[in-house]
């Protein structure tokens, strides 16, 4: 058994620490579930988000997406389980789309044109 040496001028607490996802016994192929199930929501979100803010305005669906979000990433740094991080960053993912996609137009909209 491993024990984490708090003491060493080296070590830090981080995700290793049993007191969080403990992701030094976990598989790999679960570890990369996290990045990977960002990037299907976000594949997900630029689908559907972009053609929300066409036909109900940009601001809603942008502050939406940004309150969810935050909501999402707040709730990873607390999550102590490896499923519901994965799934959170599944949620961040879903609101990409609109924080990447939605909220470029939406500034676009504001910046003045050169004549």
């Amino acid at each position: 058994m491993w024990r984490i040496n708090y003491d060493h001028p080296e070590t830090y607490k981080n995700w290793i620490d049993p007191d969080k996802l403990d992701l030094t016994c976990t598989n790999e192929h679960f570890v990369g579930f996290i990045g990977a199930f960002y990037f299907i929501g976000l594949s997900i979100s630029s689908a559907l988000i972009p053609r929300a803010a066409d036909q109900y305005g940009r601001k809603t669906p942008f502050i939406i997406s940004m309150v969810c979000q935050t909501l999402a990433y707040t709730l990873i740094i607390f999550s102590k389980s490896l499923g519901l991080t994965i799934f959170l960053y599944f949620c961040v993912g879903l609101c990409a789309g609109g924080r990447m996609v939605v909220g470029v137009m939406y500034l676009a909209e504001f910046i003045p044109t050169r004549h």
